[in-house]
């Protein structure tokens, strides 16, 4: 990170030069308001370079209209839901955006209720459901409870939490019911193991006992993989601020431990992709913010994945597809307002190929759409609309990579299709172009 301190004047001539020499392109750059001074910073985003990219990766598709973090994002239908969260001028908002990953367009939906952070949130049907958080600092954790309507872009208010107003907490859908989890009361002076059961389909709490979390935490990861609920690491109290290693789940029943996570942390976010947990930043004490991107399966366990570009912590995590967008962010005195998505290395079942290799990246693309062949390569590539229209076909011999410019195409989902010469091997895919 760079920081300047700059005048008005000043200000308006760098951000003309930056747009010229397309800085903004390559760099996050974002001026703030910092007591009496306008500030400069200037974050320079270590994308993997384009050989690098045929195995996992993360790129930056888009921007949010302004930075925050402890936002929550959740996916309905074809759009993900960025809700409140901590702006630059350190206070909550109550701004809700619903984000196309198509065309990578915001577009505002009924704000929340009161304005919150770091607040319990997680689908059901076509619904979120939203529990407790903070107002940062203006009052108490919230009791409150709400359900957003996706049809009817409307907050409706449900019964609160029945124990105490808490933040930092996560909420999980397991077997109809939502179970939340955890949390921090004010100024994160007590860490709880409490878990509450709402059940959706009645709009009320749950009154029998579960059992509780083995260890009191908040600021945690969770997911839900192969019918049991993760929770990954989270924070002790104030004032150690110490991060966790520790990981539980639970089945609807009974609580277990599984494996620790090799990276000790709070403040991660966690996405499940092809039956992997991805836990992406977070911090390891007091406000040593990292990008370490680790993944767990139930059947190979702990395996380092490629960082963050950036250390971070309080960003929102959503698996779309078969990519993973994280939304926002903090490190430090720096909110980020990126939107960055990860993709996964391609394997064999992702590109069922006889003996080509092909990767296909980035995707989606807003430029230059790349594909990359294990060895040198010669046959048929066409590329085609939905509809079925062709957009191009073009004919590689002996090529290892080839690139294409998908600028000049409109936002949307087109699919390719590979036909090799030699082998007869055949391999197809989509691709989204963003603008």
């Amino acid at each position: 990170m760079v920081v300047i301190v700059v005048d008005k004047d000043i200000h308006k001539n760098l951000l003309t030069n930056f747009k010229s020499k397309n800085v903004m392109k390559h760099f996050n750059v974002h001026f703030q308001q910092h007591g009496g001074m306008l500030c400069l910073l200037m974050v320079i985003l270590t994308l993997p370079s384009q050989s690098l990219r045929a195995q996992d990766y993360w790129d930056e598709v888009a921007q949010m209209p302004f930075s925050r973090f402890l936002l929550s994002g959740e996916k309905v239908g074809d759009l993900i839901y960025l809700m409140g969260g901590i702006i630059p001028s350190s206070a909550t908002t109550t701004q809700v955006l619903a984000f196309n990953p198509a065309d990578s367009s915001f577009q505002p939906r009924k704000p929340l209720p009161k304005p919150l952070a770091a607040m319990a949130t997680a689908v059901y049907g076509e619904n979120i459901y939203l529990f407790g958080g903070i107002p940062w600092s203006q009052g108490p954790p919230s009791q409150k409870c709400y359900k957003y309507v996706s049809s009817l872009d409307q907050w409706i208010e449900l019964p609160d939490l029945p124990t105490i107003p808490r933040g930092y907490a996560i909420a999980e859908v397991l077997n109809d019911k939502i179970y939340v989890i955890g949390g921090l009361s004010e100024s994160s002076v007590t860490t709880y193991n409490l878990v509450e059961v709402f059940d959706p389909v009645v709009g009320k709490w749950v009154s029998e006992s579960v059992e509780q979390m083995p260890t009191p935490r908040g600021y945690m990861g969770s997911a839900v993989l192969n019918g049991k609920i993760y929770v990954f690491g989270g924070g002790t109290p104030a004032p150690a601020y110490a991060g966790l290693s520790v990981v539980e789940y639970f089945d609807g029943v009974n609580w277990a431990t599984a494996e620790p996570m090799p990276t000790q942390r709070y403040g991660a976010a966690a996405g499940v992709l092809d039956n992997t947990v991805y836990v992406s930043g977070g911090v390891l004490t007091g406000w040593s913010d990292i990008n370490v991107t680790e993944g767990y399966s139930e059947t190979t366990g702990w395996q380092t994945f490629s960082p963050l570009p950036v250390d971070m912590h309080g960003h929102a995590v959503v698996s779309f597809g078969d990519v993973l967008y994280a939304f926002g962010g903090v490190a430090g005195p720096l909110m980020y307002d990126d939107v960055l998505v990860y993709h996964p290395a391609a394997s064999s079942t992702d590109n069922p190929l006889i003996g080509t290799g092909l990767k296909v990246f980035p995707n989606p693309a807003s430029e230059i759409l790349s594909f990359l062949f294990e060895n040198a390569a010669s046959g048929q590539l066409t590329f085609f609309r939905p509809d079925g229209t062709t957009v191009f076909t073009e004919t590689l011999s002996g090529e290892q990579q080839h690139e294409f410019s998908v600028a000049g195409l409109p936002a949307g989902v087109y699919f390719w299709k590979w036909v090799g010469k030699k082998d007869e091997s055949i391999a197809s895919g989509k691709v989204l172009v963003n603008r």
